[in-house]
């Protein structure tokens, strides 16, 4: 007698519900940690889930992954099969008929199903033209750049100081600050352009030998032999008197923290501990630990660390000019700082991810809309959004499709996406 099938009946679908989740959060952002906890699984499931989808649709890469798309590959396949009745359907008539441009007409009608079936979907409506394929997107005070699904990084706008001269190379992640950038490398190597206030090459450190170069276009920055996930710059200062020209913090693939900034700089070393992200500010810097606690160091004002504001666990952290925002693991919104007081009311949304820059903060909500608050450019344009990024004084974020908008001033084209 036949055996009974066992276990769950198979999907119909490529992918499971279980993985098409984790898919909508790899394109999200974060690594399998980050999207562990968002997802309330292990990040031992969530490797597994992605690993299995990539076997499934025979991609190269988790970037892959999040590029692509249920059904693109059946296009060509289907508009193929259906040109044969097609053809028929339409020549028929027009050659009994005898008329002359009959064969014109099914020739255009070759054109337009070749078109159609051959050329992929159009984009859907209400998608502005310009730069697409968009994973990460940071912004400066008057410059932009894009990390694009292909792992290329893009930048326009001002590029007095380098800022948007990004090398070749391949990327996994990428920070904007005053007039620099700094990217980690496939390798998990960190590299800055622009101004990076180093001055020179020299070594130093609590015992990491942290390398800070600055006599080529490109620094090479970090501890030697570390491998880094991902990379913070800081924005511009907004606190009087402050002298720092900008902090740099990178998380490493075992989740210590490395900071870094000009070489008189003192008391930059992160607490001991792992972390799942950082986000570094020139007078203060925070990080989300494993467990979902945010730990703050070199602070200037005892308000950073009000105890207040950063009891809980958290989901990530944005360090402003002069203010801390942070999403708990509730997806609540929680700012705190000299910005933040009676005078701005944080919107009571949930939120997926925030983004400060020296005067104002926006912030994803998990439906997709873009709320923004304090000093500075509001008014996103309406539509579904992944992430968003605030610089001094413009906003870019992507969209669900990939595409990037800006808003805000474009003095130096910082808004205008190419």
């Amino acid at each position: 007698m036949p055996g009974r099938g066992r276990g769950r009946p198979r999907h119909p679908d490529v992918l499971t519900p279980a993985e098409q989740r984790v898919l909508e959060e790899l394109r999200r952002g974060g690594t399998n940690a980050e999207i562990a906890v968002r997802l309330g699984r292990s990040p031992e499931t969530v490797r597994t889930h992605v690993a299995s989808m990539l076997a499934k649709l025979e991609l190269a890469d988790r970037y892959e992954l999040a590029a692509w798309r249920p059904g693109r590959e059946r296009r060509p396949l289907l508009g193929l099969m259906a040109l044969p009745p097609a053809l028929a359907f339409v020549r028929s008539p027009l050659i009994w008929a005898g008329v002359g441009l009959g064969g014109l007409a099914i020739l255009a009608v070759v054109v337009l199903l070749l078109v159609f079936f051959l050329g992929g979907a159009a984009e859907p409506s209400g998608v502005p033209s310009g730069l697409t394929g968009a994973a990460m997107v940071a912004t400066g005070d008057s410059h932009t750049c894009a990390l694009l699904e292909t792992r290329e990084v893009v930048c326009w706008g001002l590029n007095d100081e380098g800022q948007t001269d990004a090398p070749a190379g391949r990327y996994r992640w990428l920070s904007a600050g005053q007039d620099r950038t700094c990217a980690v490398t496939d390798a998990g190597e960190v590299l800055c352009w622009g101004s990076t206030g180093f001055r020179r090459c020299s070594s130093y450190g609590y015992g990491r030998d942290i390398i800070l170069c600055d006599n080529a276009e490109v620094a090479v920055s970090g501890v030697v032999g570390a491998t880094y996930r991902s990379v913070s710059v800081s924005h511009r200062s907004t606190i009087p008197g402050s002298s720092q020209e900008g902090l740099i913090c990178a998380l490493r693939e075992t989740g210590e923290i490395d900071c870094w900034g000009s070489n008189t700089i003192e008391g930059l070393e992160a607490p001991w501990g792992t972390y799942r992200s950082v986000s570094a500010g020139n007078a203060y810097l925070c990080a989300v630990r494993d467990t979902g606690e945010v730990d703050c160091w070199r602070v200037d004002d005892i308000w950073a660390r009000r105890d207040r504001a950063l009891r809980g666990t958290y989901d990530s952290i944005s360090v402003g000019g002069e203010h801390i925002c942070g999403i708990r693991d509730t997806g609540e919104l929680h700012c705190w700082g000299n910005l933040f007081d009676a005078r701005v009311a944080v919107p009571s949304e949930t939120y997926r991810s925030v983004s400060t820059g020296p005067t104002a903060t926006c912030a994803v909500r998990a439906s997709g809309e873009v709320d923004c608050f304090g000093a500075g450019p509001t008014g996103a344009p309406p539509g579904a959004y992944r992430s968003v990024s605030v610089g001094s004084s413009h906003v870019c974020a992507i969209r669900d499709t990939g595409a990037v908008a800006c808003w805000g001033s474009n003095a130096e084209g910082q808004a205008s996406v190419p």
